[in-house]
């Protein structure tokens, strides 16, 4: 489910905009790259993500595009060691799948080690609190019992209308 081919959010649109020819990328959490859908063919893009599949489709997807695909884990040391400076980096829908604000700010802090001094970051995250979610806080007592009183925002939620369910860290204001 997570490797078809889906059209970028009107936001990601908007930033990879502002990506110029010749930029160094780096997507954060890249899944499939479907970013790379919007990008000159100029710009030397790497993905970097924890599934081996996805970056499989990814590569064939986009053979002959300027970009490079790393496989890893991005809250562990080992995965930044292989990467440089980036003009640009994306982090999109990655934030909030882990299990801590820890482990957040770990990578948010990596992601600014790797940032050229002019660069740009593009962070997305969801709203877990909106209203059409609510629900599934109340069906995920069992999770959030389970490590409190950090999991008190931990929430699994189904993959559009799958009994595939996904790890969200239900962040607030604060964070």
């Amino acid at each position: 489910y997570y490797d078809k081919a889906r059209p970028l959010w009107p936001q990601m649109k908007v930033w990879a905009k502002d990506v110029k020819s010749r930029d160094l990328v780096l997507d954060v959490g890249c899944g499939e790259g479907r970013l790379l859908q919007e990008l000159e063919p100029n710009v030397d893009y790497t993905g970097v993500d924890f599934s081996q599949k996805l970056l499989e489709v990814a590569k064939t997807r986009y053979k002959g595009k300027s970009s490079k695909f790393v496989t890893g884990d991005i809250t562990k040391e080992d995965i930044w060691r292989k990467l440089g400076k980036f003009d640009k980096i994306f982090v999109v829908a990655v934030i909030h799948h882990f299990k801590n604000m820890e482990e957040q700010l770990y990578v948010l802090k990596k992601i600014k080690d790797h940032l050229k001094p002019d660069g740009k970051v593009y962070v997305s995250s969801w709203n877990l609190w909106q209203k059409k979610f609510l629900g599934e806080h109340f069906r995920n007592v069992r999770l959030k019992l389970g490590a409190l009183p950090e999991s008190l925002r931990w929430v699994e939620i189904p993959f559009r209308k799958t009994n595939i369910r996904r790890f969200y860290f239900a962040g607030g204001k604060r964070y």
